[in-house]
């Protein structure tokens, strides 16, 4: 699909001849990174990889009239990518014996929401610069974070201990 965000590859170092179920290593990483990616919606997320900026005077007000932000939340000014709920659910975890996949997909603004962009409104076409709301820990370049790259460490070793 062209609007799913896909991470390539983390590295891990461990002995791969003493794992022993290597679909539970692949479950385990997935999972608590699908863990992280939601932790990093809301008003501060626990390992975005670049601060997000306040929201605009004008859609903070938008938000506020049209009731779907708190009002105190609305006049905080502080994104948290819930206003239906749908980029939250699309954020899967799946995994087999080759790989484990974190995905947000069937949502067609996931990844603007990630890298930022321009868009056009459907009632006047005028062009709006979405500012970039990492929720993913990677960086533009592809590498994950530090705090990312550790707990899948950590959890892959967990995992491939039991």
């Amino acid at each position: 699909m062209p609007n799913d965000i896909r991470i390539t590859s983390i590295k891990i170092q461990i002995d791969a001849a003493a794992i022993v179920d290597k679909t539970a290593v692949h479950r385990a990483m997935a999972n608590r990174y699908r863990d992280i990616v939601r932790a990093n919606f809301g008003f501060s997320g626990i390992d975005r990889p670049t601060p997000w900026r306040p929201l605009s005077d004008r859609y903070r007000n938008y938000l506020s009239r049209m009731g779907k932000a708190k009002p105190s939340d609305a006049r905080r000014g502080v994104a948290t990518l819930f206003r239906t709920g749908r980029l939250f659910a699309s954020i899967r975890a799946s995994s087999d014996s080759q790989a484990g996949h974190v995905i947000s997909d069937g949502v067609p603004y996931n990844i603007i929401q990630q890298f930022g962009g321009f868009i056009r409104r459907a009632f006047d076409n005028k062009p709006i610069t979405i500012p970039p709301r990492p929720y993913f820990p990677f960086y533009r370049d592809g590498r994950p974070t530090a705090y990312a790259q550790s707990e899948m460490e950590r959890v892959a070793k967990e995992a491939a201990s039991r």
